[in-house]
């Protein structure tokens, strides 16, 4: 799952064009891959300019690559309400901030430089009380949406009069289509360039009263084609479902000789069903990255497989599974699961290995792939295919009930 956040930057510099009345931000540094559109944004920020580097981040594969990115912003300094001298910036490095000196254009100032980061502690701690705003965080709300299929995501649409309303989202995962006001709500249509997981995050910033309010929306696409196969493991066939997706592998790298398998998805059809067996799941996809772009093939009948469809872009949301680790059967997960205590019926269940893992005794490291259990009420139940445990939703280990 690709995750937004604050991105770590080596230099930093800020010039204001007086003429234009713009002032512009730079970067440059060294990010984890993959990391994309890297950005700032301005902050609310008590007669000051306040900005944020951010960026979105993931799948992290351990290797990092340069980045040189700039961003205009219009503003408006000669009148003297804004502080014509620095600006603060914050970045993955320094969240508390670092003030960064303006540069003018046509040498109306000599070049600035970045005071040390206890000049920022003095002037937070000289700020009144308030001059931080409250950061109301909201609930993340769940979405599966189908695959290249359009869905909506919406805010209220009374803003305060003195604020500011932002949305951010992966442009590599989700592409805009369309925004207006709907009655009371402001609503953005989307579609998605991938299948995976990403997020939508919609921020309202306040300036009196002085808040900030998040609302991040979890995006989960999944990929339906009512076209293909529908049809669950025969009884009798000998073929199990890890050899099941060896052969899809098998049959990718013949023509992609270096794609590797990210994520192996398995629906009930309809969707709208629920079942209580891995065995009842009908569709079946797989996803593989070929490095520059990445291939997904559907299941023809059991055993087999549909030609690969390739799709430009990397794969941006989980890390490759090491099929070779595996040798828990869903079958075998599924008992798991109810010795845990799940017991209610899921409609979708996928092999894939999380990015982050909150909880997990190796944050940021866990190599180890999951079966993920999508059950009703918008729960999820993860097993671990190495260590054989069951968590839940922040892969929290759950007590198994003897």
């Amino acid at each position: 799952m690709g995750f937004f956040g604050p991105v770590s930057a080596n230099s930093l510099g800020v010039v204001y064009d007086s003429t234009k009345r713009q002032l512009v931000l730079s970067a440059k540094g060294n990010v984890e891959e993959i990391t994309t559109n890297i950005h700032f944004q301005r902050l609310p920020w008590l007669d000051g300019l306040k900005f944020r580097l951010v960026g979105w981040s993931g799948p992290l594969t351990g290797k990092t690559h340069p980045y040189n990115v700039s961003d205009r912003f219009e503003i408006d300094l000669r009148n003297g309400a804004l502080p014509r001298s620095s600006v603060i910036v914050v970045d993955a490095r320094n969240l508390e901030g670092k003030i960064v000196e303006i540069n003018y254009l046509s040498g109306q100032r000599q070049q600035g430089s970045v005071r040390p980061l206890t000049d920022v502690s003095k002037l937070v701690s000289a700020r009144r009380d308030d001059s931080e705003p409250k950061v109301l965080v909201e609930d993340n709300e769940k979405m599966n949406v189908l695959y290249k299929q359009a869905f909506k995501v919406k805010a209220p649409a009374d803003a305060p009069k003195q604020g500011s309303l932002t949305i951010d989202f992966d442009p590599t995962f989700l592409n805009l289509q369309a925004a207006g006001i709907f009655g009371p709500n402001l609503v953005w249509t989307f579609d998605s360039l991938q299948l995976g997981s990403t997020q939508v995050v919609i921020t309202t910033s306040s300036i009196n009263p002085r808040y900030i309010a998040r609302q991040t929306y979890d995006i989960r696409v999944i990929l339906l084609d009512s076209g293909i196969w529908a049809g669950s493991r025969p009884q009798d066939s000998p073929i199990s479902y890890l050899t099941f997706l060896n052969i899809a592998v098998r049959q990718v790298q013949e023509k992609y000789p270096n794609a590797t398998l990210v994520l192996a998805e398995s629906t009930a059809i309809p969707p709208s069903t629920y079942v209580d067996s891995f065995n009842l799941l009908k569709h079946f996809a797989a996803v593989f990255n070929t490095g520059q772009g990445h291939v997904t093939v559907n299941s023809t009948e059991w055993g087999t497989w549909s030609p690969p469809v390739y799709s430009s872009g990397p794969w941006l949301s989980e890390r490759v599974i090491e099929l070779e680790k595996i040798t828990l059967e869903p079958t075998q997960a599924d008992d798991l699961v109810k010795a845990a205590g799940w017991t209610l019926q899921f409609n979708r269940a996928h092999l894939s290995a999380p990015i982050t893992a909150p909880n997990s005794p190796h944050p940021g490291k866990d190599r180890q792939a999951y079966y993920v259990y999508c059950l009703k009420e918008g729960m999820q139940v993860f097993v671990g295919t190495i260590d054989r445990k069951v968590y839940s939703l922040n892969l929290v280990e759950n007590p198994v009930v003897e």
